[in-house]
């Protein structure tokens, strides 16, 4: 073995069926990804340094930016005088 200071850190996305070109990130880390659309994207990170050892790394992201809808049916209105329907974010 020996030291290898010079590391290549490239990613790639699949969206919508079909992956993206490498993209080198290399001299831009750390990365920050946002995915905007509502679909599955996978990201894939791959690390190489000069002595050809590599690796990669597989992430799945569930995107999905729509607006929760509540619906409450009531069927008796006495029900309504002292209830209180609290909503959180996950």
């Amino acid at each position: 073995g020996g030291c290898c200071p010079e590391l290549t850190v490239e990613y790639r996305i699949w969206y919508n069926g079909t992956w993206s070109s490498w993209i080198d990130i290399t001299n831009d880390l750390p990365y920050n990804f946002t995915f905007e659309e509502n679909c599955t994207h996978i990201l894939e990170i791959r690390a190489s340094d000069c002595l050809g050892h590599s690796t990669l790394d597989n992430e799945t992201f569930f995107v999905n930016h729509t607006i929760p809808k509540i619906e409450k049916i009531v069927v008796d209105r006495h029900l309504l005088k002292k209830q209180k329907i609290v909503v959180r974010k996950p």
